[in-house]
């Protein structure tokens, strides 16, 4: 076996590593760690992109190249010190060479780190590029392989499998379902990737917030194309040589659309992603599956198989189809209502896919509103500030003032405050994605079965919190969207005395909050009502409720003579 001089110079140089990595273990991860300490750089060469089906190969190439960012994210490498590659499997030596010298030229490639014999033997027997090939040992010696982790995997070992792999892989194995799929490859009932062209699909669902209509995104393929022309079909096309197939779908997606799809993370499922040209919360585009046949009924006359992904968004379809402006692919692209598409035919397996990803979305395929959540959407009356602004008194007096006019409401305080009194607050901070799902929970429960919600913990804050995770923040922010929110910003009556109890920050602390809260919202664009004190938060709350209802305008004079005659004597008693 060859093995390349770890004491040459080697910082100026970059290096390719090939492996399919099914799953990524921890020697795996020590071996890149160890190339990238050595090294100016690391290109991983994904091997088998387009091979599934058996023992050998049972996870994606997607998820396989996920897994490989989230250890090494896990384990703080720089993105700028690595690449990821994929490389197809070919009947031929002589093709998979070509595209591995062509890898090496794109990314000026000098050694290959391989202690695999075969990959040394023809790298070797090549001398059309300047490629030197051999293995680097690690420093310790860990037995363990792919192999050893699907076995632990078959026999249920679980203690075993948390030892040979990283708990980022664990993690998206769980997520994604790894467990499953090796055992449906060894019963060769796994999906597989045919030969021949290999595409990426973009499934586009949009809910329009006027309507509450479900839309898809579809055109028509042209009268020249090779398979299925003039039939309507979604986003698609081929994948690229060494494209990894994200990459792929949002390339191909602004060029059939105009929409452009920023990928924020890579290493999750789902990774979040957000539109270019609109002003959208956070988003996520998930894996609605992989797709094949031989027929050429669903796969054309070309064969291969499809990546298919999917984007759900809320928004005005008119201010959708304004942006529309594809360059290239499909023809007369537009929203379509899904009701009324369910039955139209469309190209290759776009029916099956869509009806995945609106199952997906919202799990029933003619999107009725859940009846959990009734006919209607609550207003929201969330009281914004630092910690002891007065959030919580304005709550409560709003409540009060609600519940004397026999309105439809409930109150949803903050869980975190709850964890302040259990004593374990300080432990939960680790894990803000806790914090943010009950939060919305709270809400989520009660939207739609009362007229009014009033909280002093909306996700605004939580957004705050979980600022310094880029992904939490934003997705804090696209649940508060969700809701129908009056804003109201409470400044701090300085003149009252700072109340400590219940929480974790200082008089200090809080004038800090307040700020980081009102420049986030004023950067957001969000419209708020600022106020001073609680007792002024009450009054501006109460006018925007008595404004916006109906039944209270008739008699609006009257109930505002009630509540200045309270708030007057709130503050008298403020004053004792």
């Amino acid at each position: 076996m060859i093995i390349i001089n770890e004491r040459e110079y080697l910082k100026d140089k970059v290096v390719g590593w090939i492996a399919r990595t099914e799953p990524p273990t921890n020697a795996h991860l020590e071996y890149i760690l160890k190339l990238a300490r050595l090294y100016k750089k690391v290109i991983i060469i994904s091997g088998s992109c387009y091979t599934l089906g058996n023992s050998r190969h049972c996870i994606p190439s997607i998820i396989r190249i996920k897994m490989i960012r989230a250890m090494l994210k896990e384990a703080g490498l720089s993105e700028e010190k690595y690449d990821i590659v994929p490389l197809a499997d070919y009947e031929s030596n002589e093709i998979w060479l070509k595209d591995l010298i062509d890898i090496s030229r794109i990314y000026n490639i000098n050694d290959i780190a391989s202690g695999n014999e075969w990959v040394q033997e023809i790298v070797n027997s090549q001398n059309m590029y300047p490629l030197r090939v051999g293995d680097i040992p690690l420093d310790k010696e860990i037995p363990y392989h792919a192999t050893d982790v699907r076995k632990a995997i078959e026999e249920g070992d679980y203690e075993k499998l948390k030892e040979y792999v990283p708990n980022s892989v664990l993690n998206i194995m769980s997520c994604y379902e790894c467990f499953k799929n090796i055992e449906m490859a060894n019963k060769n009932e796994e999906v597989i990737f045919v030969p021949g062209r290999q595409t990426v699909d973009m499934v586009f669902l949009l809910k329009d917030k006027n309507t509450q209509k479900l839309y898809v995104l579809l055109g028509k393929r042209p009268q020249d194309s090779v398979d299925f022309a003039n039939i309507k079909a979604i986003p698609g096309s081929a994948i690229e040589r060494f494209e990894e197939p994200e990459d792929a779908c949002v390339r191909m997606f602004k060029e059939e659309t105009g929409l452009k799809v920023e990928l924020l993370e890579r290493h999750f499922v789902s990774t979040p992603v957000k539109l270019k040209n609109l002003k959208t919360s956070f988003l996520f585009m998930n894996l609605v599956g992989i797709y094949s046949s031989e027929e050429p009924n669903k796969m054309g006359t070309r064969g291969g198989s499809s990546q298919c992904f999917s984007i759900y968004v809320e928004g005005d379809v008119d201010i959708y189809r304004s942006i529309l402006s594809p360059t290239r692919g499909l023809e007369e692209v537009d929203f379509y209502e899904v009701d009324n598409i369910i039955d139209t035919p469309l190209a290759f397996q776009h029916n099956e896919m869509v009806e995945r990803a609106v199952y997906m979305a919202k799990g029933k395929i003619k999107f009725e509103k859940d009846s959990y959540h009734g006919n209607k959407n609550s207003k929201c009356i969330y009281f914004v500030g630092g910690p002891g602004t007065g959030k919580s008194l304005a709550a409560y007096g709003v409540m009060f003032f609600l519940k004397l006019l026999n309105m439809s409401c409930e109150f949803t305080g903050e869980f975190a405050k709850e964890k302040v009194y259990e004593g374990s607050l300080r432990a939960l901070l680790k894990s803000q994605a806790k914090i943010i799902g009950e939060q919305d929970y709270r809400v989520a429960r009660l939207n739609g079965n009362v007229d009014y919600i009033i909280s002093d913990a909306p996700l605004a804050i939580s957004a705050m919190h979980a600022s310094k995770e880029k992904p939490l923040e934003e997705a804090a922010y696209y649940l508060f969207n969700k809701t129908d929110n009056y804003i109201i910003f409470i400044e701090r009556d300085k003149s009252i005395e700072f109340e400590t109890n219940g929480r974790l920050e200082d008089e200090k602390d809080s004038d800090r909050k307040s700020k980081i809260l009102k420049d986030n919202l004023e950067a957001r664009g969000y419209n708020f009502v600022t106020v001073k004190g609680a007792i002024e938060a009450v009054r501006e709350a109460a006018t925007y409720i008595i404004n916006d209802n109906v039944k209270l305008k008739e008699k609006s004079k009257e109930i505002l003579e009630i509540i200045e005659n309270i708030v007057d004597l709130l503050g008298r008693l403020n004053n004792v």
